[in-house]
């Protein structure tokens, strides 16, 4: 392991990767996101950074600022029921339309059981890029 001290990682990047469909995507909203989410507790990690970073034993916090454009079909408001953590709005508006599929999918983020032990605070910020058509 290359970091086995690392306690703050910053990422920056303008796509991110949906754990629903395993592709990378820059996010799409209908209308401007949050200009920051904050999960507390251990939860707000994609559940694949989750698997991945889980060997970073000091990991306690993770900023990640990512891009978004905009569309007609999903969103993120301040309530963030559905615990946005790198969906694509493709995926969100087809399989969040199955109230039963979103419910057991928020409880899966929640209870992640591959994590990194120590995290504590997982920061989102969202930057406005265009994407090429």
């Amino acid at each position: 392991m290359r970091f086995p001290e690392l306690r703050v990682l910053r990422l920056s990047q303008k796509s991110i990767y949906c754990s629903l469909c395993n592709t990378c995507n820059v996010p799409a909203f209908k209308e401007e996101p949050p200009s920051l989410i904050v999960y507390t507790g251990g939860i707000g990690l994609p559940i694949h950074y989750n698997r991945f970073w889980a060997m970073l034993e000091h990991l306690h916090t993770v900023r990640i600022t990512v891009g978004y454009e905009k569309d007609d079909d999903s969103q993120i408001n301040k309530a963030n029921e559905n615990l946005w953590c790198s969906e694509c709005d493709h995926c969100m508006a087809v399989m969040y339309a199955d109230e039963g599929f979103r419910l057991d999918w928020v409880e899966r983020k929640k209870n992640a059981q591959l994590r990194p032990l120590a995290l504590q605070r997982v920061e989102w910020r969202f930057v406005y890029v265009e994407v090429p058509a």
